[in-house]
Formats: C-alpha cells, structure tokens, sequence
C-alpha cells in the first residue's frame, strides 16, 4: 500500500510540475494564450498532436510506478561494537544530516527531516527507519539519504577509532 501511495504522489507532482511547464509555454509563445484551449489542443495547429496528451500521461503513470523502486532503499551498516555502544555517535550523525526522531521504539528509530521546505519537496516521503541489530544497524529510506548517512557513519566510525 505505501508503494501505491509514493507512486501515486509522484505521478500527481509529474502532472502538477507538466502543468506549470505548459502555462508558461503558453503564456510565452506567440499567437497562443490561457484563454482559447481550443487553439492549443487543435491537433493541427496547437502544441499537442492528436493522442498525445494520453501518451504524456501514459509516460507519467510508468516513471511515478517505477520510481519508487528506484529511489528508496534498505542498506545494512556495519558498526564497530552494537548500536548502544554506537549510539550516541549515531545520533550526532543524523542530527548533523538535519534529522530529527518521530518515533522510537526498542528495535527501530524513525527520523525525519527537521527541514519543512526540503519535506515539501520530497512529498514527505523523507522518513529514515534505523533498525537495530547485534553487530549492525539496518537503515532504510530515500536511497540518497541512506547512502550519505552510511558513509557518514563509516568516516565518524574510522575517526574514533584511529
């Protein structure tokens, strides 16, 4: 069901952002206006060719389907000794990225951004789950996120033990 929720906010945001990039078109190109939709849809001398409103749509409704496939993942991150040892560095690593805890419980932490503006943009699909584990933290979430605090972990890691 979450999948289904992502994939249908990007496909809305893909026509809402579809959208502002035809006014503008619209409003600045010659001899057409907001005013005769008739005009810019006439398959002959509008901005569209006969289905092809259909076919953008189409195009949409894919790349919203398959994003979110692509652009949340789950990685396993190693750390030296068990979360609780581990713990308050990892704390200062995600406070530092601008993440703040939403919830807790005895096996997970769940973050968000602190950030209202950059949570708009993503929809408010920028949710962090940390799930705790014996000799490693497994973290899932928007993949660039997850793979910048990884890496993030691994340098503060290797900071402390040198």
């Amino acid at each position: 069901m979450k999948y289904f929720v992502r994939s249908l906010k990007y496909f809305l945001w893909f026509i809402l952002i579809f959208i502002i990039i035809m006014i503008v078109l619209i409003t600045t190109t010659k001899g057409y206006n907001l005013t005769d939709l008739n005009r810019i849809f006439d398959p002959e001398v509008g901005l569209f060719k006969e289905n092809s409103l259909w076919k953008i749509l189409v195009f949409f409704a894919a790349v919203s389907g398959v994003y979110p496939l692509m652009a949340f993942s789950k990685k396993d991150v190693y750390i030296n000794g068990t979360y609780e040892d581990n713990k308050e560095m990892i704390a200062s690593v995600f406070n530092d990225r601008g993440y703040e805890v939403i919830e807790e419980t005895p096996n997970m932490i769940k973050y968000r951004l602190r950030s209202k503006g950059t949570r708009f943009m993503r929809l408010y699909e920028d949710a962090v789950v940390l799930i705790k584990n014996n000799d490693f933290i497994t973290l899932s979430g928007f993949r660039k996120d997850i793979i910048r605090i990884d890496s993030y972990i691994t340098m503060v890691s290797k900071k402390e033990d040198e």
